[in-house]
C-alpha cells in the first residue's frame, strides 16, 4: 500500500518504516503504470488485466509490482550496488577467507563451471559479479537476466566483449515475449566463451546445462537453494519443466557432466553474508550425484577447508596457479 513503506538497509537487522510514497493506492498504481509504459526497454502495463510487472528502473533498480491478488498493491524495489566488487573485496566483507579467495580465483581461471547458490538476500549476485572480474579480458561473456543486475558491461576496460541480454515481456498486443529459456537457447548461437545466467529458476536450466557441457567451460549461474547439495534437486525440477517425461537419470547425467563446483552462501544471525560450503560435483559416479565437500561449514556457519579436490580438479586448478598448501 501507499502508506505502509518499509526500507531494508544494508547491515541493519530490522527495516525502517518511512513516510507514504503516494496519496492513495490508486495513485501508487498509476505511478507504477507510468513507469512501466515509459521507463523500461519495452512498453508494459500495470492494471487489473496486467496485475504484475517486473522491470528495471533508471539507475539499475529492480522493481516488482503486483496487485489484485493482494489486499493492496504491493511494490518491491531492490537497489543493488553497481560499483566494482572483486573477490578481494569479498574477503574484506567477511564473505570468504584467504584460502577460499585463492581457490575461487583459480577455479574461474581454470574455466570451472560454477553454480552460486543460496537463499534470498544472501549475496549470490554480488559474488557472481566478483567471480566474473576474474575472467580474462579477451573472453566473450554473454549474460542473461530477467532484469539487468550484473552490469559487467559498465566496466569496459575490464571486459570489452560483453553482451547483456534481458528477458522481455509480451507487448500490449500480447506478442514479442522473450523468456530466459529463449535467450539461453539463442546465446548458444552467439559464439560465447562463457554463458552467465543471473538466476536459473525454470526450464532454461536444461539449456544452461547444455552450454556448460558443450564447450562453454567457465560458465556460471545462480540458483535459489537452501544447501549446496540441494541445488541438484532444484535443477532436476527445472529441467523436468522444460521437457516432460525426461528420466531423472538423464538429468543427473547432464548435471554431473556440466557442473564442477557449487558455492553456497548463507546469512548469519549477525547479518553477515558468508560462503558456508563449496562442493565439487564428482564425475566418476555412474548413478545419481555425489559430492566432495571442499569447504565445509564450522559451528559459526563460516566454511573452512575440509577435503582436497579430486585429482582431475586438482590438476586443472594447479594449471591455473592454485597451490593447495596455501
Amino acid at each position: 500500500g501507499c502508506d505502509r513503506v518499509f526500507v531494508n538497509r544494508s547491515g541493519r537487522a530490522e527495516p525502517d518504516r518511512v513516510a507514504p510514497v503516494a496519496e492513495s493506492d490508486e495513485a501508487l498504481i498509476e505511478l507504477v503504470n507510468r513507469w512501466a509504459s515509459r521507463l523500461g526497454r519495452t512498453e508494459r502495463r500495470f492494471d487489473v488485466s496486467n496485475p504484475r510487472v517486473d522491470m528495471r528502473l533508471p539507475g539499475g533498480f529492480r522493481l516488482h509490482a503486483i496487485m489484485a491478488v493482494t489486499s493492496r498493491p504491493t511494490i518491491t524495489i531492490r537497489c543493488p550496488h553497481h560499483r566494482k566488487v572483486e573477490l578481494v573485496d569479498q574477503v574484506a566483507f567477511g564473505t570468504i577467507d584467504e584460502p577460499m579467495l585463492a581457490f575461487l580465483k583459480s577455479a574461474v581461471r581454470a574455466r570451472c563451471n560454477i553454480i552460486v547458490a543460496g537463499g534470498t538476500g544472501t549475496g549470490k549476485t554480488t559474488l557472481l559479479r566478483a567471480l566474473l572480474f576474474e575472467v580474462p579480458a579477451h573472453e566473450r561473456i554473454i549474460t542473461i537476466e530477467d532484469t539487468l543486475e550484473l552490469s559487467i558491461a559498465a566496466f569496459e576496460d575490464e571486459h570489452p566483449n560483453v553482451v547483456e541480454m534481458e528477458t522481455r515481456q509480451a507487448n500490449v498486443e500480447g506478442v514479442g515475449e522473450l523468456s530466459m529459456m529463449d535467450l539461453t537457447r539463442e546465446c548458444l548461437r552467439m559464439s560465447p566463451d562463457r554463458v552467465v545466467l543471473g538466476e536459473v529458476r525454470g526450464a532454461e536450466a536444461l539449456y544452461m546445462m547444455k552450454a556448460m557441457s558443450q564447450g562453454n567451460d567457465g560458465s556460471m549461474c545462480t540458483v535459489h537453494a537452501d544447501s549446496a547439495r540441494g541445488v541438484a534437486d532444484r535443477i532436476r525440477g527445472y529441467c523436468a519443466e522444460g521437457l516432460n517425461g525426461i528420466p531423472m537419470s538423464v538429468i543427473d547425467g547432464f548435471y554431473r557432466n556440466a557442473v564442477d563446483l557449487v558455492v553456497h552462501l548463507t546469512v548469519l544471525p549477525d547479518m553477515r553474508r558468508v560462503v558456508s560450503s563449496i562442493v565439487e560435483v564428482q564425475k566418476d559416479s555412474a548413478d545419481g550425484i555425489r559430492y566432495n565437500e571442499l569447504f565445509a561449514p564450522r559451528v559459526d556457519g563460516t566454511a573452512v577447508q575440509a577435503t582436497p579436490p579430486s585429482d582431475f580438479l586438482s590438476q586443472r586448478l594447479r594449471s591455473a596457479g592454485w597451490n593447495a598448501a596455501s
